[in-house]
C-alpha cells in the first residue's frame, strides 16, 4: 500500500512538472508573434548551415544564437533565457536538422559516403564501412 502511495505522489510530481513546462512552452508560442523576425532568421540560417555536409543542428543553433545576440537591442539579457535567443536557436536547430536532407536527396548518397566511387578494385565493405555480406 505504501508503494502505491509513493508512486501516486511521484506521478503527481511528474504531472506538476509537465504542466509547468507546458505553460512555459505556451508562453513562448504566444511570444512567437512578437519574435517572428528571430524565427525567420533562425530558420534561414539553420537551413543554410544544415545543408553543409558535416554540419548539423548544433552548429546552426550556436551560430544563430550568436547572430541573435549581435542583432538584439538588449544583448545583456542573453544567457538568462531571453526569448530572442531561445526562439532563434530553437528554430535554427530544427531547420538545420531538416536542411541536412538536402545533400542526401541531391547527391543520393548517405552522409557517411567516402566519395571513392572511381575505385576499380572490389570492396569488402559498403559505403559506410560496414562489411558487406554479398
Amino acid at each position: 500500500m505504501n508503494d502505491l502511495v509513493e508512486r501516486r505522489g511521484t506521478n503527481r510530481a511528474i504531472v506538476a512538472v509537465a504542466n509547468k513546462n507546458a505553460r512555459i512552452i505556451w508562453s513562448l508560442l504566444a511570444k512567437g508573434e512578437e519574435y517572428w523576425k528571430n524565427n525567420l532568421r533562425g530558420s534561414a540560417l539553420g537551413t543554410a548551415i544544415g545543408a553543409l555536409p558535416g554540419a548539423g543542428g548544433d552548429i546552426a543553433a550556436w551560430m544563430s544564437y550568436a547572430l541573435a545576440r549581435r542583432c538584439s537591442k538588449t544583448p545583456e539579457k542573453f544567457g538568462t533565457g531571453h526569448p530572442e535567443g531561445v526562439i532563434e536557436a530553437g528554430a535554427s536547430n530544427n531547420a538545420g536538422l531538416s536542411g541536412a536532407w538536402i545533400p542526401a536527396l541531391v547527391f543520393g548518397r548517405p552522409s557517411c559516403w567516402s566519395g571513392n566511387a572511381s575505385s576499380d578494385r572490389p570492396s569488402s565493405s559498403d559505403a559506410c564501412g560496414r562489411p558487406s555480406h554479398a
